[in-house]
């Protein structure tokens, strides 16, 4: 039921390109993972259509970004080396003129000190 919900609206979305949905489905249903090669013309058209569906004009660029994120994650043992690996998060946001930076750390409780 969830892939014919999923193929139904992919061909509202894609109107005239059920061969691609078809690919789609298809590469999905072998691997979890729905990568389709397409040849130029309808990765063009594929394009055209889902800036379309998103009310995007078609030859307008899209606005720049006003800032940027990124998350930097990782294991290690802490607060020594000796500490079970816990995890580990970084976050900056960059904005015009500003930055943000969070640190998230853990630590062992287990861990003798």
């Amino acid at each position: 039921e969830r892939p014919l919900g999923r193929a139904s609206c992919l061909l509202q979305l894609l109107h005239g390109e059920q061969a691609v949905v078809a690919a789609m489905l298809v590469a999905e249903s072998r691997g979890g993972t729905a990568e389709v090669l397409l040849e130029a013309g309808a990765r063009l058209r594929l394009h055209e259509r889902l800036l379309e569906a998103a009310g995007a004009s078609v030859g307008h660029p899209h606005p720049e970004p006003d800032g940027r994120d990124f998350v930097l994650r990782c294991v290690s043992p802490r607060p020594t080396a000796d500490s079970l690996p816990v995890a580990h998060r970084m976050y900056v946001g960059l904005r015009a003129g500003t930055w943000r930076l969070a640190v998230a750390l853990s630590n062992d409780e287990s861990a003798p000190g």
